[in-house]
């Protein structure tokens, strides 16, 4: 490759002079970072991500001033509308084409998969991977060493040592409409099944496993096993190796050896 060549390449990444880079971080190419990112050190950003982008507010307000300026505005006016800050912790390692909005924190250590978009003010705890081309939407909280895939709705609640490859979904608010139906709430050690479908503002307590292809529209009790439409049996109720193989994969629970 020639000077000019690698040059271009470099004009390629986008680095806003108000976005924070600590010493150890690697930034691969067609890459942007906004304004108010804060990247922490041992982070790895691999190529064509894009860091800290416009909520839906800042995008109508960024809107207003293209409608209203009597001049071009230039990708420098589009960054300068970004006034949330947007954490990316220790060790973080986000895989190619990852999205993230403003004002998302990843805590030490969470790894995003190829493709992953996480929208606007969503939390994610230490250790916890987002899994392929996964969609996380905005005002989630996730907690710490879980592994997350297929779509989450926004302000979805999920504890931490959780695994999902499901749907937590839930009416999100219509035009001129005063009513949001509530998010799913997941709480710690639960597994969730791939293609399964958790409707509304549901709860589902601990250590419950949601089998694959089940749709749940009311609450799980803790320790339950659910499969098909709404079929709840008891933790006890199910023999066989699987069922001790998920048990013994939990950790010590800190809040269960204090009681």
């Amino acid at each position: 490759m020639n000077l000019s060549e690698s040059m271009c390449l470099n004009k390629m990444t986008y680095i806003s002079p108000k976005a924070i880079i600590e010493d150890h971080v690697y930034i691969g190419r067609n890459t942007t970072i906004h304004a108010g990112v804060h990247l922490k050190r041992g982070v790895v950003v691999e190529d064509n991500c894009i860091i800290g982008k416009p909520s839906r507010v800042q995008m109508n307000r960024f809107q207003e001033q293209v409608r209203s300026s009597s001049t071009r505005l230039e990708f420098e006016d589009y960054d300068a509308v970004i006034d949330t800050p947007t954490i990316i912790g220790e060790n973080v390692l986000l895989h190619s084409g990852t999205t993230l909005f403003a004002g998302v924190t990843l805590a030490e250590g969470v790894i995003t998969e190829d493709n992953v978009v996480v929208r606007w003010d969503t939390q994610v705890g230490a250790f916890t991977k987002l899994m392929l081309a996964g969609f996380v939407g905005s005002y989630i909280t996730i907690g710490e060493y879980s592994r997350v895939g297929g779509l989450l709705g926004n302000r979805t609640q999920i504890g931490s040592y959780v695994t999902t490859f499901g749907n937590l979904l839930h009416s999100y608010k219509q035009y001129g409409a005063n009513r949001v139906e509530p998010a799913p709430i997941v709480e710690d050690y639960v597994m969730i099944g791939y293609d399964s479908n958790l409707i509304g503002g549901v709860r589902i307590g601990k250590r419950a496993y949601i089998a694959a292809g089940a749709t749940i529209s009311k609450d799980v009790p803790p320790d339950t096993v659910v499969t098909g439409y709404n079929q709840h049996r008891p933790m006890s109720a199910w023999q066989g190796s699987l069922r001790d193989d998920y048990l013994a994969s939990f950790p010590t629970d800190p809040l269960k050896d204090e009681e």
